[in-house]
Formats: C-alpha cells, sequence, structure tokens
C-alpha cells in the first residue's frame, strides 16, 4: 500500500461521507481493477472500530492513564490532542487506522529497536525463549567490509567528535560515537577520514562526505550510527572505491548478514515441511480473486487430499469466493469470517461438497441445523481462515534471490507479478469439537442446508508446488492434461495425464488403487482424445512400467517400455516438437525454486501460527526458539508481551515438554495433536494451563473459561509437534560455502546449531474455536 499513501490519506477524511463510493471511484479511476480493490479494502480495514490499548510510556515520558469508551490508554497531552484530532477523521470513533498512526507517529527511541532480533538460541537465558526471525532476508547491492580507521564527524553548526568506522563500502558505513554525542536523525552529517586522507591522496574523502543517518544503536557507552552515502559524484565513487580496494588485504567482507540470512533459511528448512495449513496464493481477475497456487508440505498432504472429489479434481477454490474473503478482508478481527465448516455428502457415486463460515450460518439462523448435520458425518471438518494482502514491496523482495540480490527469471516474475493475497486455510477438527456439536438439535428439513452446496468445478485452478522439489528426469517435461486410461490386469481405469515427455508420462487415476502397484509393474495405456491427431499410429495398448507412486495412491510416473518403435514415444517426441511453443515447461529446477522460494516470501510476512523448535544441548531436551515474522504474530504477542519470551510456564504446565519426549518413540501417535485452555499470565499472577481431554467435566471446563474471560486472559491453543528431520543442508550450500569462505568457524557454529534441533511444532490459536464448540458469545 506504500505507493497508494498519497490516495489512503485524501481518503480518510471522506470516509463518513455518504457518497464515499462514488468519491473513491472518481478518485481511483486511473488504478488497475486489482489495485483499487486492494485500496478498498485497506479503507475498510482502517475504518474498523478498535478495541486496542494503546499504551506510550515506553515511547513517551509523562504520560497518564486516560479512559475512552471503557478502554484505558496511557498517553501523554500531546498524544492525547493527536488522538482527538485522529478520531475527528473517523466519526469521533477509535479505530485501527487511529491506533496504526498513533503508533506510527510515536515510535520507539532510536535506543530501542523497533524489530525484534534473534540472537543466537545459546545466548538465551534459562527459561527465555527467543524469537528467530522467519522470511527475513538481508540483500545487499555492494560488497561491505569490515574496516577500522578513525574519523571526524560534523552535523550542523554543533562540535564535531571523533569516532571509529567498524565496515565501510561506497555506498555506506557503520561508525562507532561517544554515547553523550547529540545528533538529529532528520539532519545529514559530514564524515572526514582523518586517518585515511594521511595515508592516501583522496581530497574528497579528508574534506568529508555526506551521510544519512539510517539507524541508531547504544550500547555500554557508545552509539552505533548507520549510514548511506548521499549525492551521486561519479569523482567521489571512484575516489571511496579505490581506497577499499587499496585496503582490502586488512580487511574482511562484513558476513552477518549472510549468517542472519541463512539462519533464518535453516530454520525455515526445518518448520515448513511440518506446516500443516494450506497456503493459497490469490491474483485479481475481472473483479474476482481467483486461487492461482498453493504449497504441498509433508503435512498438509491429507488436507489437500480432503478437497478432491471422486473424479480427483480439487473442489478447494470452489470454497474460497470472493464475496467470502472480502468479508474476512474487510473484517479482519471478526471471529466469525475465520472459522469455515465444511463436510462431504455423497450421492449417485458423485462427492457434493458443502461449506459455510460462521458468518453466514448466523445470518441464515442454520448454525444448529449446519453442526448438528456435519456433525454426523466422517467428512465433517472445521478450518481456520487467515488471510494478509501482498504489496507491491513484498513482491519485489518476492522476486529476488535472498542471497545475491539476482532477479527471478522473466517467466517466474510474470507469474509472481500478478498475487495480491495470501490465505491460509488451517484444519482444526477435533474429536472434542466434534462430540460437542453433535449436541446440537438436528434440523427439521435438511434440504434446508442446500444453499451451502459448493458448485462442483470441472478444472482445478490452482497449481500445487511441493516445497521440496528434485528433477530427477532427463527431458524436459511439459503439462498437458488429457484424457488417459490405464489398464492394470483385467482393469482398466479412467485417469488424466498431469505433464508429459517423449519417454514419460505423469498421470492422475480417478480413483485410488485398491492395493498398491510394486515398482516396474508393467500397465498399458490409451490416450482416445488424441487419437484422431496420431493417423495411423494406434495410441492404445501401449506399454508402460511404473516408476513410483505417490502416497495418495492416485499419482503414477511411468515410462516406456522399451523405446524401439514405441507408438507413445514417436508419437509424444513428434507432439512436443510440433507444439513446443504452445506447451509450458514443468519441472525446472531452477524455476520451481525460484517460484517455491517467492511464494514462501509472501507466506513468511506474516505468521499466522506460532512456530517453536526444541534444541538438544548439554544432553537436554527443551523449547527454547520461537519464530516471528517481520509483520509480526498476534499469538506471540498475546503469549508474551516482551521478547525474549518466557514460555517456561507453558511448557511444563501444557505439557509440551512431555510431547517432546515421546514424540520419537517408535510407538508414539504419527499425528499428534494438543489443546488446551490458557489464563495468560499478568503482571504477578501466573499463567495457567488446562489440557484438554475426554474425560474433563463439562462444569470444570466453563468454570475456568468464565475466570479468564472475566480477567480477560483467555485463550485456547492447538498444537501439533513433530521430531524434526534432518537440516537441509543441500539447500543451504550455497549460503553456508559464502560464510565459509570468510569465516569457517561461524558456518561451523550455524550446522551445530541445526544439528541441534530436536523437535519442531506450531501453536494455533483455537479461542474461537473453543467459544464456539462451548456455545459462549465470540469476541471481537
Amino acid at each position: 500500500m506504500d505507493k497508494h499513501q498519497a490516495l489512503i490519506e485524501q481518503l480518510k477524511p471522506l470516509l463518513q461521507e455518504a457518497d464515499f463510493d462514488q468519491i473513491f471511484q472518481q478518485l481511483s479511476q486511473d488504478l488497475p481493477s486489482s489495485e483499487r480493490f486492494l485500496v478498498k479494502m485497506e479503507m475498510q480495514r482502517l475504518n474498523q472500530s478498535s478495541r486496542q490499548v494503546i499504551d506510550l510510556r515506553e515511547r513517551q515520558g509523562g504520560c497518564e492513564a486516560i479512559e475512552v469508551d471503557g478502554l484505558t490508554h496511557f498517553l501523554n497531552e500531546a498524544s492525547q490532542q493527536r488522538l482527538t484530532e485522529l478520531t475527528k477523521l473517523y466519526g469521533n470513533r477509535l479505530t485501527v487506522g487511529v491506533v496504526e498512526t498513533l503508533l506510527q507517529e510515536y515510535k520507539p527511541t532510536a535506543s530501542q529497536p523497533s524489530t525484534p532480533t534473534a540472537p543466537p538460541p545459546q545466548q538465551s537465558a534459562p527459561g527465555q525463549t527467543p524469537p528467530q526471525l522467519l522470511g527475513h532476508y538481508i540483500t545487499r547491492t555492494e560488497t561491505r567490509r569490515t574496516f577500522s580507521t578513525a574519523v571526524r564527524i560534523q552535523q550542523g553548526q554543533n562540535r564535531g567528535c571523533d569516532g571509529l568506522t567498524l565496515d565501510i563500502s561506497v555506498g555506506g558505513c557503520q561508525v562507532r560515537l561517544p554515547g553523550d554525542f547529540r545528533l538529529d536523525t532528520n539532519a545529514p552529517l559530514q564524515v572526514a577520514y582523518t586517518a585515511l586522507g594521511q595515508e592516501f591522496l583522496a581530497p574528497a574523502m579528508t574534506a568529508g562526505l555526506r551521510y544519512r543517518i539510517l539507524k541508531i544503536q547504544r550500547r555500554k557507552g557508545y552509539q552505533y550510527v548507520r549510514l548511506k552515502r548521499e549525492g551521486s559524484d561519479a569523482g567521489q565513487e571512484q575516489e571511496l572505491s579505490r581506497v577499499i580496494q587499496a585496503c582490502s588485504l586488512r580487511t574482511t567482507p562484513e558476513i552477518n548478514h549472510l549468517i542472519a540470512t541463512t539462519r533464518s533459511h535453516g530454520y525455515e528448512r526445518h518448520f515448513l515441511p511440518k506446516l500443516s495449513a494450506i497456503p493459497l496464493f490469490f491474483r485479481m481477475s475481472d473483479q474476482q480473486l481467483m486461487p492461482v497456487f498453493s504449497l504441498a508440505t509433508e503435512q498438509n498432504q491429507e488436507a489437500l487430499g480432503y478437497w478432491q472429489d471422486e473424479r480427483g479434481i480439487n473442489q478447494l477454490s470452489a470454497a474460497m469466493g470472493t464475496l467470502r474473503l472480502s468479508r474476512l478482508l474487510q473484517e479482519p478481527n471478526n471471529p466469525e469470517h475465520k472459522l469455515l465448516l465444511s463436510f462431504q455428502h455423497i450421492q449417485q457415486e458423485q462427492a457434493l461438497f458443502f461449506s459455510a463460515t460462521l458468518y453466514e450460518l448466523r445470518q441464515s439462523q442454520q448454525l444448529d441445523a449446519f453442526l448438528a448435520l456435519a456433525s454426523q458425518r466422517s467428512s465433517f471438518r472445521i478450518h481456520r481462515l487467515s488471510a494478509h494482502t501482498v504489496g507491491e514491496e513484498d513482491r519485489q523482495l518476492a522476486l529476488r534471490c535472498p542471497l545475491s540480490g539476482r532477479a527471478a527469471d522473466a517467466l517466474v516474475q510474470q507469474q509472481l507479478n500478478e498475487l495480491c493475497l495470501v490465505v491460509m486455510l488451517e484444519e482444526i477438527t477435533s474429536p472434542d469439537a466434534v462430540a460437542h456439536y453433535r449436541q446440537r438439535p438436528m434440523p427439521e428439513d435438511a434440504n434446508a442446508l442446500r444453499r451451502f452446496g459448493m458448485a462442483r468445478l470441472s478444472k482445478d485452478p490452482i497449481r500445487v508446488l511441493p516445497l521440496q522439489h528434485k528433477e530427477q528426469r532427463r527431458e524436459a517435461r511439459f503439462g498437458l492434461r488429457t484424457q488417459a486410461l490405464v489398464t492394470v490386469g483385467r482393469k482398466t481405469l479412467p485417469a488424466i495425464t498431469l505433464d508429459v515427455s517423449p519417454k514419460g508420462i505423469k498421470l492422475q487415476l480417478a480413483q485410488p488403487l485398491s492395493q498398491p502397484l510394486e515398482r516396474d509393474a508393467r500397465l498399458e495405456l490409451e490416450l482416445p482424445k488424441l487419437q484422431p491427431l496420431a493417423g495411423k499410429l494406434k495410441l492404445k495398448g501401449m506399454p508402460y512400467r511404473l516408476v513410483r507412486s505417490q502416497k495418495d495412491g492416485r499419482t503414477l510416473h511411468i515410462k516406456a517400455d522399451g523405446t524401439t518403435g514405441h507408438t507413445g514415444v514417436v508419437f509424444l517426441s513428434h507432439l512436443l516438437s510440433q507444439n513446443r511453443a504452445k506447451l509450458s515447461e514443468v519441472g525446472s529446477a531452477r524455476q520451481h525454486r525460484q517460484v517455491t522460494d517467492g511464494l514462501k516470501s509472501l507466506m513468511l510476512k506474516r505468521l499466522h501460527c506460532l512456530p517453536v523448535f526444541a534444541h538438544k544441548r548439554h544432553g537436554r531436551q527443551q523449547w527454547d526458539l520461537v519464530g516471528q515474522a517481520i509483520g509480526g504474530n498476534a499469538l506471540l504477542n498475546a503469549l508474551a508481551p516482551q521478547l525474549p519470551a518466557d514460555l517456561e510456564w507453558l511448557w511444563e504446565r501444557g505439557g509440551l515438554n512431555h510431547l517432546l519426549s515421546e514424540v520419537k518413540r517408535p510407538e508414539a501417535d504419527p499425528n499428534p495433536v494438543w489443546e488446551c485452555l490458557i489464563k495468560l499470565p499478568r503482571d504477578d499472577q501466573k499463567g495457567a494451563v488446562m489440557v484438554l481431554d475426554s474425560t474433563q467435566d463439562e462444569d470444570e471446563r466453563r468454570y475456568f473459561i468464565d475466570g479468564a474471560e472475566a480477567q480477560g486472559r483467555f485463550l485456547a491453543l492447538r498444537a501439533r509437534v513433530f521430531p524434526a528431520n534432518r537440516p537441509d543442508l543441500d539447500y543451504l550450500q550455497q549460503d553456508l560455502a559464502a560464510i565459509s569462505t570468510h569465516a569457517l568457524h561461524r558456518a561451523r557454529e550455524l550446522e551445530d546449531m541445526l544439528w541441534q534441533v530436536q523437535g519442531c511444532g506450531q501453536l494455533i490459536d483455537i479461542t474461537d474455536e473453543i467459544r464456539c464448540r462451548h456455545n459462549l458469545p465470540l469476541g471481537s
């Protein structure tokens, strides 16, 4: 939204006007429809009422408690006046836009870093759980070298001071200055390289170069100032470059950014295979949101398969309608838009899907009827919806390699540039929830639920990409979907080809095989739809052998059995050579990595669950690291307002330490799910945890929930815990090699840290579903 900020500011005073929609259309008529839609959603988001407490005590002095609409804020006189001015823009209401603007204007002081950084886990104090930034990569367009030399700093008419550089590049530097030297962050300053001026003939550097302050940090009586050089004088650049090159033998490249990026990559490769949610990426087409991509992980295969009908066509996109998603974007804090309920109904051997959000069910007064009927079926599922928009800056970051900064291929850029929205669909069904919903009164007329039936799609628009992909084929593969018939023994099964090469085919059966085929099993293939193109060649009874079958039992990879004169090989070689320009090549390892890396970057902009990691050190396993995103994590903020987090009470009382010790046992549950009710810690009050199980008394639960709700401290969690995979050092090879070149010991420390990861899990906020489960009012 940055590039539309001027338009947004122009629209804010007009939000309360009766003809706002007409004014908006006039002011935004030059924007593409997709951008206009996002701006409209942003304005509606900013106009939503907010119940957030504004506390500026750590940012401003002289703050006092002020009560507004039943909420106690902590503001000083200036911020109170500013609050009054902002609320007038929104009809004298406290809205999301008011809160965000006020917090943005009263940022933390420069000594307080606004973005949480993740120190190595071994540096955390006992009981503390530091955050690790995920999806945060530092890209530099030029080499920065660690170099210490004396400088003289001058800003305006103030008395100058002496300092020391810590690193330097042609475009900027970092200097250490005395802690009592006063700096104006909005004014430029002059840096004179006094020591280098005596050693080299460099008049511009001796006289002083003009810099702009980017960031100030204070440590141990000093202030560390990050500077960016201003101006584009070619002579200055040439002089700086010459001096830095001459000093190269006594300097080393600064690699902290490489280490931070590689650490982020390393923990992502532990977390992402265990991701149980389905990430969906949308583009705008004819005023409609269309899902384009999804990512497949180790743990979301079953969730993806749930939405497939009897023909093998995924129906998930039919559940993600524009109206449904628009409500979620317009009211992101309304829990009724975040819960999606679904079930399947088999009619005449056809799988029909029914789905509805809590909002839709309550508006139609069919909530009890839907829950009672759906919970009787094994296909009943409860999902949590989360979404965040994608801005131009997000796309630009996703289109570049996080290590080298190189742009992605043109085809990848074209695909990713269209994306505007990320939706996370998390399945949160539990036996306890199903048992509660079965107690709802059954409907008198089940036909009233027909309105929630989903349209049957004949084609799935979503391209599902595996996060971990290794290209093993020797031939280029092309996307070609056509009808096929596969004969195994005496059975002939309908199928659809997914991609083809002259000697191999990937296809998907309409129904899973009753018994899995062995490797190299012989089968026969027919391509009836392509027969008119084959002339005298008969595309029937063609011999193939099975290379492998995927876990779903439907997706087969087959190769031609014998290539000399093989009808399928001859026909497909000719077809692909004649239509190469019309068919899209699939399976390119480089492009696949570029696309999945870009999607991963967009997805990790904001984390909608809380990743947690356990390490083994000194013979002891413990949860000691949580994932954090630049865009924030609401669940982490609720559990731990201050970082590093003190979550020992949750690990111990919630039973996660016990789960960690059990998860690697051979007899352990391969799909461990854990739910609990929490009374959050506050001030000197400790947190309380009630782990849910089927033997608990309903009154006992209600007593716990009511007590926590009365104090505003209620939260419900669902956790999934898995043993960690081996670190994906193949993926990190380039990053680690770049670090090893200059600091082999740092690369080895990072490798050791990733090998020490024993467990990986994710915590999911299910507070709204618990309230619905127990028929309690939902929060806002």
